[in-house]
């Protein structure tokens, strides 16, 4: 098995972190880490002997990585990820792909042109409780979809410098509900403020609205502990998962009788048995990193359609415009 050449570009919080799993995996080997301060470039690098430079460009034109990750600032996605194609046949960019479509539809045409595989770091996809759930709602364990209500909710973080959180958090959730329920958002409307951000959103709170159920999103960097979890409300009960713990549980309702038959009515609703199920924790990080580098090895199409990723975007500018319209759109 040949040893493939990883590198990063930006060296923040996220960025550190795709360094580490770089550096661990077996065949690979992170050659070189890049970012505007050259210090926290040096500080990654001399931690995984790898090279450290100051810019993209510097990092490209003295290494040949075969796969690189971009973790810089959301607004530099579109400039490094262009940059990076004329160099590296597999690119990484962090979620969100892009701040706006526009961006997002070069992105992603470019990698078509050039031949690259593109992969776009919606984390929460690898989350273990959330594929867990994918298969139990496929499976029809809860019947038909009625609601889905979000929390994602935190103290505001230091290292937030230029969106605010419908594209940096709610972009998550977003992404979730195209991966498990893979149906268009035809309706918007949301409400957002800025209290202490100071230049853009950090309180959001949006009803979209699919085909056959409603979601509502409650986002915020104002809530002074971390929560990140997910109800699914459903004619069989309901599911919760934690995206911390990756713990998933199921509420049954009790009124539902074995053996339903559709069009048959629901007789109503009564609290049932709780359970908790199996889930083997795994850092979403490496899951997906790990998936990644599998593709390039079996030269298959990477785990994450960056068209999904485009879709998401799509959904924050009709939730961002909804916002300042006052309606629905």
């Amino acid at each position: 098995m040949r040893e493939l050449k990883a590198a990063v570009v930006g060296c923040g919080w996220m960025g550190a972190n795709h360094a580490r799993i770089y550096a661990d995996m077996n065949g690979v080997d992170l050659v070189a880490v890049a970012d505007k301060v050259i210090e926290r470039a040096a500080e990654v690098a001399k931690r995984h002997k790898a090279k450290a430079y100051s810019s993209a460009k510097e990092l490209f034109e003295r290494e040949v990585p075969d796969v690189v990750s971009i973790a810089v600032p959301s607004k530099f996605h579109k400039d490094v990820a262009l940059e990076a194609m004329d160099y590296c046949k597999n690119v990484l960019v962090e979620k969100p792909i892009a701040v706006n479509s526009s961006d997002a539809k070069k992105i992603i045409d470019e990698a078509k042109r050039k031949n690259v595989r593109l992969m776009v770091g919606h984390i929460e996809r690898f989350n273990p409780a959330v594929v867990e759930l994918k298969k139990q709602i496929e499976s029809g364990r809860i019947g038909r979809v009625f609601l889905v209500e979000v929390q994602r909710i935190g103290p505001f973080p230091s290292r937030i410098e230029d969106s605010g959180v419908t594209i940096d958090l709610a972009v998550h959730d977003i992404d979730i509900l195209n991966y498990l329920f893979n149906e268009p958002v035809k309706k918007v409307f949301a409400f957002t403020g800025r209290k202490i951000h100071p230049n853009s959103e950090d309180l959001l709170t949006a009803t979209l609205q699919f085909d056959s159920m409603v979601a509502v999103l409650n986002v915020n960097w104002l809530t002074p502990t971390k929560i990140r979890k997910l109800f699914v409300t459903g004619e069989k009960g309901m599911f919760t998962v934690n995206y911390l713990t990756q713990d998933l549980y199921f509420y049954e309702n009790a009124s539902i009788r074995e053996g339903i038959d559709y069009p048959e009515m629901i007789m109503g609703i009564a609290e049932g048995n709780m359970i908790k199920l199996r889930v083997e924790k795994k850092e979403p990080l490496k899951v997906e990193l790990d998936a990644f580098i599998e593709s390039i090895r079996r030269n298959s199409r990477a785990p994450n359609n960056p068209e999904d990723a485009l879709k998401a975007i799509a959904t924050v500018e009709k939730i961002i415009e909804s916002a300042k319209k006052g309606q629905v759109v």
